[in-house]
C-alpha cells in the first residue's frame, strides 16, 4: 500500500513524538497528558486532509495547465489554415474578377468592331459616334 506525503510526514512526527516520550525517566518532566496527544492527532489529521487536497488541486491545474497549451497549439494551427483559406479564397475571387473584365473588354471590342462594320455598309454616320463613344456600362465598369 503507497503512502501519501503527508501520510508519510505524519507518521515520522508521531514515531519521533513516542521516541521522545519513551526516554522520559523518573527526574524528567512526566510525559504529556492523552487529551493534549489527540488534541495534536486530531490537528494533524486536519493538516493532512488539508495537505491532501491541496495536492489534488495542484494536480488538477497541472492538467488544466495541459489542457490550455494543447487548447493554444490548436487555435494556432486552425488561425493558420483559416487565414491559409482566406487568402485562397480573395484570390479565387480575384482572378473570376479579372476574368470578367477581361470578358467585358474583349466583348466591348468585338462590339465596337461590329458596330463599325454595320455602320460601314449603311454608310449612317451616327452609328459611326455610337462606337466611338463609350456606353454607359464602360462608364461604369473599371
Amino acid at each position: 500500500m503507497s503512502r501519501k506525503p503527508c501520510q508519510v510526514i505524519i507518521f515520522i512526527l508521531l514515531c519521533r513524538s513516542s521516541a521522545s516520550t519513551d526516554k522520559h525517566d523518573a527526574t524528567s518532566q512526566p510525559p504529556t497528558s492523552q487529551p493534549e496527544t489527540c488534541q495534536v492527532l486530531t490537528v494533524m489529521k486536519a493538516l493532512s486532509m488539508k495537505l491532501d487536497r491541496l495536492l489534488e488541486k495542484m494536480g488538477s491545474i497541472s492538467v488544466m495547465q495541459s489542457s490550455i497549451t494543447e487548447m493554444k497549439t490548436l487555435v494556432k494551427k486552425s488561425t493558420l489554415i483559416n487565414a491559409r483559406t482566406i487568402k485562397h479564397t480573395k484570390q479565387d475571387i480575384q482572378y473570376v474578377i479579372n476574368n470578367i473584365r477581361y470578358i467585358h473588354q474583349d466583348l466591348s471590342i468585338k462590339l465596337d468592331k461590329e458596330i463599325a462594320v454595320a455602320s460601314r455598309a449603311l454608310e449612317d454616320r451616327e452609328l459611326l459616334k455610337l462606337c466611338r463613344t463609350p456606353t454607359e456600362t464602360e462608364r461604369t465598369c473599371p
